[in-house]
């Protein structure tokens, strides 16, 4: 499993390199202006009247640049919380507020604000957008092999269910893959859907409205 793991995420970063700077900026528009709007009709669908926080990230070199997407919801007064890593724990999370430090664990900026801990992210938090390398249409994701969003989200999503918020996978559009392509194990985090520069990919519905967001 984990050398299956290792092959792909290989061909997964290498393809990743081999994208030209005018088709990453592309996706980068895509995700800033669509994936704008199809956060907000998710928010729109789950809080009538008021938007919920959203979860994002800080990108790596190479990873789908979203930054762009939280930017403009941080604009129309969306709540973004960036994750705050500390080695073998799960991670934490604080408000983007534009200030940032070095990740101590070689990540993106972290923002610097108080913490909260995962558990009460999905309280807060309609949608929850994770990096990824792939995701298969089983909602299997493959992630750089840290263990970070797998520590944090796995089991609160088993005890929890997907009802409170929902997570989505950022990804280049030739990253989705057929359905078991992503090797899984049981602590795996799974997704509801892939976000990509084309719209939104959704591999489970629940009644929050997800999978109706999408364009």
């Amino acid at each position: 499993m984990s050398t299956e793991k290792s092959l792909l995420r290989a061909e997964i970063r290498q393809a990743r390199r081999e994208k030209s700077a005018a088709e990453r900026l592309h996706a980068k528009q895509r995700f800033s202006v669509p994936g704008f709007e199809i956060v907000m009709r998710q928010l729109d669908l789950m809080a009538p009247g008021g938007p919920h926080s959203v979860a994002g990230y800080s990108p790596l070199l190479g990873e789908p640049d979203v930054r762009g997407l939280l930017n403009r919801l941080i604009a129309v007064g969306v709540e973004v919380y960036l994750p705050v890593s500390t080695p073998q724990r799960p991670l934490e999370w604080a408000a983007d507020d534009g200030r940032y430090r070095p990740s101590s664990v070689g990540g993106g900026p972290e923002p610097v604000g108080p913490v909260i801990t995962s558990a009460e992210l999905i309280d807060r938090a309609g949608v929850v957008i994770v990096p990824a390398l792939a995701v298969d249409r089983r909602g299997a994701r493959l992630g750089q092999g840290g263990g970070f969003y797998d520590r944090s989200f796995t089991e609160l999503r088993t005890v929890t269910g997907s009802e409170t918020c929902t997570f989505w996978a950022a990804v280049y559009d030739d990253e989705v893959l057929p359905a078991r392509a992503v090797p899984t194990l049981p602590h795996d985090l799974r997704v509801d859907a892939a976000l990509t520069p084309s719209g939104l990919d959704v591999f489970r519905k629940t009644r929050r409205g997800v999978g109706n967001a999408s364009s």
